[in-house]
């Protein structure tokens, strides 16, 4: 089986929350947006540009490509998924001193993600 596909398949994709914007946030890049064009050249982007408007106590997401928005780009994988990476079993019939014969059976390697 193909690594990549099953990794794809398996993992789950999204955004890394760094927190929720502050009113204080919000003002500097109101600032910086009045600034000239060479003062924006020289003066650093108080944060990355977000979905649509921002306002205080919206979900602060992080710029992962450093490239001033948060696009598609920045997603990374979040979450293992819930199909196990790896299973394994112990069946005591096949060892040689067996007095108990028992299974034991286990998966691992996953995670459920909640979904909305």
């Amino acid at each position: 089986m193909d690594e990549s596909i099953w990794t794809e398949y398996s993992r789950k994709k999204g955004y890394i929350a760094e927190g929720l914007f502050t009113q204080a946030e919000i003002d500097d890049m109101a600032r910086w947006e009045s600034l000239s064009q060479a003062n924006k050249a020289t003066t650093p982007k108080p944060f990355a540009s977000q979905f649509g408007t921002v306002k205080a106590g919206d979900i602060k997401y992080k710029d992962l490509n450093n490239d001033g928005q948060i696009d598609a780009y920045d997603k990374t994988y979040i979450c293992r998924g819930d199909v196990p990476t790896m299973s394994m079993v112990l069946d005591s019939r096949r060892l040689e001193k067996t007095f108990i014969g028992y299974d034991v059976q286990g998966v691992a390697g996953c995670r459920t993600c909640i979904e909305r």
